[in-house]
């Protein structure tokens, strides 16, 4: 009978052992990786996660919580013993670490580093932005420079941190700002304040990235480091489960308020990409870059990896809500609010008059319905929102880009057939159809918690919002007949 040992994978033999240091582990992307660590390399010696007090939450608090996610379940008991707690605040000078909890980082013989905590709010002040996704990767690398056994350093970016080219490859883009002055501003603390060039980028959130990335480039003299650049970060494809998620976020946010009725008006270029990965193929790209880094042994370089769909098996906008659309219709909701009708524009004048129509005078309707029977209602909060989030991701649904993936297709194929069914992040091997409409069943059963033996009330309800809805039509289509009759004839 061979031993584990020998049974193990190449990945899994170069996780054999390790220490691996964790930041965001809190974030749907983070957790996920976790996950996966302790479920596909289960002779890791210890995953160290940096979280920070929230609330009356301990450090340890927050990591009950986290492993109490359904998704850790099929995690051995044991394994889940391996990870630690360690107080840290990323906004913090030096990560906001104490004294004891520094000397325990250094002598616990951290191998592999993921950075993955972010703030991905797209409009937060520049300094606060800066503070949580510049910074900190200087902390992270000064902080990797005192380990004397680290092997590689993973720093999660965005495939969106180079936006304001239209060709966007696997390097660092110079930036034009003096790192010193950089951290100096920054820790003054001005919430207006601006640098040159900045209004290149759409928002705070991918230029803070620009900026990180040429800060880790200009500042790494002698580590092995990558820079991991995933597209818009979706459901999984297939682990834990097809369709799992627990957080909405950038696309799925639009699609998770169109699903109940909120949204229905969307400001899409429906011929261009839409640039989508599953997160579990996400994290298992960034376990085989940590490795495929340390295997380089190139000290002081700074590799990047694009993580896009859209280079080898793109997919437009109009597929998108095809298929998403047919999915809701198929699978409604038992939460709906509203008849799912979803009408897209590539013109900003035409989504503002379609808003106003559609969405704003139904909510102001609804509100003084409301009001006088109830008192209370949200639906003109949640049309604003609606159209407070399109400004904000309108820059990326009426674009696409030209990306250059060489390096991650480089080391897919340098993976042994047996790492390519563990850890599988071959984007080609995506059908939309399917995986697309486990992502609406996903978002159903996950986020809004409806279970499926609530589909046929849901169905029930969907049939009764489908009435009211073009009962509604009817009588706004009367309405204008009878006005331009009025004004036109009479």
């Amino acid at each position: 009978m061979r031993r584990c040992e020998d049974m193990a994978t190449t990945l899994q033999k170069f996780y054999q052992g390790k220490v691996v240091l964790l930041t965001g582990a809190s974030g749907f992307l983070g957790k996920m990786l976790l996950m996966k660590l302790l479920l596909s390399c289960p002779d890791i010696k210890r995953i160290i996660v940096l979280l920070r007090r929230k609330n009356e939450d301990s450090c340890s608090d927050r990591l009950s919580k986290i492993l109490s996610n359904p998704i850790f379940s099929t995690v051995p008991k044991d394994n889940l013993l391996k990870v630690v707690p360690v107080e840290a605040d990323l906004e913090q000078p030096g990560l906001g670490l104490s004294s004891e909890n520094h000397e325990l980082l250094f002598t616990s013989q951290v191998s592999v580093v993921f950075h993955v905590a972010a703030i991905v709010k797209f409009h937060e002040p520049l300094n606060t932005a800066m503070n949580t996704n510049t910074l900190p990767v200087l902390a992270i690398l000064q902080l990797c420079e005192k380990m004397p056994q680290i092997k590689a350093v993973v720093f999660v970016s965005t495939a969106y941190s180079q936006c304001p080219h239209t060709e966007i490859k696997e390097k660092v883009y110079p930036m034009d700002v003096d790192n010193r002055q950089l951290v100096e501003t920054t820790s003054d603390g001005e919430s207006g304040m601006k640098f040159r060039g900045s209004e290149k980028w759409p928002n705070t959130y991918t230029y803070s990235k620009a900026l990180a990335e040429d800060m880790i480039k200009q500042n790494n003299k002698r580590l092995p480091v990558a820079i991991f650049r995933p597209s818009m970060v979706i459901n999984a494809w297939k682990e834990p489960n097809p369709g799992w998620i627990d957080n909405i976020q950038t696309i799925t946010i639009i699609l998770y308020n169109a699903y109940l009725g909120h949204t229905r008006v969307g400001l899409f270029d429906l011929q261009k990409v839409c640039d989508l990965v599953p997160v579990d193929m996400c994290v298992n790209a960034m376990i085989a870059t940590a490795w495929e880094t340390a295997e380089s042994s190139h000290s002081g370089h700074t590799k990047v990896y694009n993580f896009v769909s859209g280079a080898q098996n793109p997919i437009s906008w109009k597929q998108y809500w095809s298929i998403c659309g047919q999915t809701i219709i198929q699978y409604p909701t038992s939460h709906a609010k509203w008849y799912y009708c979803f009408v897209t524009t590539s013109l900003w004048p035409v989504y503002l008059i379609l808003w106003f129509c559609l969405e704003l005078i139904p909510a102001s309707l609804a509100h003084v319905l409301c009001y006088c029977s109830s008192g209370s209602n949200r639906d003109i909060k949640h049309a604003l929102r609606s159209l407070r989030f399109t400004m904000a991701v309108k820059y990326f649904s009426g674009r696409d880009w030209l990306y250059h993936d060489t390096n991650l297709r480089s080391l897919l194929a340098k993976l042994t057939p047996e790492d390519r069914v563990i850890f599988n992040f071959d984007i080609k091997q995506v059908n939309w159809n399917e995986y697309l409409g486990s992502c609406v069943k996903g978002l159903r059963q996950y986020v809004l918690k409806d279970q499926i033996n609530t589909l046929p009330i849901a169905r029930k309800l969907s049939q009764l919002l489908y009435a009211l809805h073009c009962a509604l039509q009817s009588c706004f289509l009367y309405l204008c007949y009878r006005l331009v009759w009025y004004f036109a004839v009479e």
